[in-house]
């Protein structure tokens, strides 16, 4: 099953009917563990009974660092999106086309049946993005093309929405084409 959503729609609004967000325990386990060891080494940094000043400013700045790790992955890495109806985990990513490749692959969006491994040459940079969002167990994929218009990005298509074996196909090609 596929949907097109309309092209003011952003991909990230388009999916909240089958995605939703959640916060990690494992990310907020490990993010606290590493924020222990960060203290346990300012600790030891600011201990008195070390004699030498190297050692004890190189376990309070691994400390410090330590700890500003902890948090940046308590507070943006903590959050994951999963998918409703199986559970997985959703991943995101972009790709970038050459302007003369989008209406082939605005087509190949269109008419999904078949997926053609080359049908477009992806760039690390470029005026077309393409962003998607796959799930792990690629039961669901979203993807929608942007283009480039002077210091931002603005959508160029629809954000299409596939679920079961249009999305196997879609998922399969992007493994492929990130390798």
């Amino acid at each position: 099953m596929d949907n097109k959503i309309s092209v003011e729609t952003s991909l990230l609004s388009a999916i909240q009917l089958y995605v939703s967000r959640h916060t990690s325990i494992s990310s907020i386990f490990i993010s606290a563990c590493i924020a222990l060891f960060g203290c346990v080494f300012i600790y030891l940094g600011m201990d008195l009974e070390f004699s030498s000043g190297t050692l004890s400013m190189l376990l309070f700045t691994a400390g410090t660092i330590m700890l500003l790790l902890a948090l940046y992955r308590f507070f943006w890495q903590s959050q994951v999106w999963e998918y409703k109806h199986t559970g997985s985990i959703i991943m995101e990513g972009s790709f970038y086309l050459k302007i003369d490749d989008l209406n082939g692959f605005q087509n190949l969006l269109e008419s999904i049946k078949q997926i053609h491994i080359d049908t477009a040459i992806f760039r690390t940079s470029g005026n077309i993005r393409l962003d998607y969002l796959m799930a792990r167990d690629s039961q669901f994929a979203a993807i929608q093309l942007f283009k480039y218009v002077p210091y931002t990005y603005e959508p160029c298509s629809e954000a299409y929405l596939f679920q079961g074996d249009a999305a196997v196909s879609i998922v399969q090609y992007l493994k492929h084409i990130k390798k």
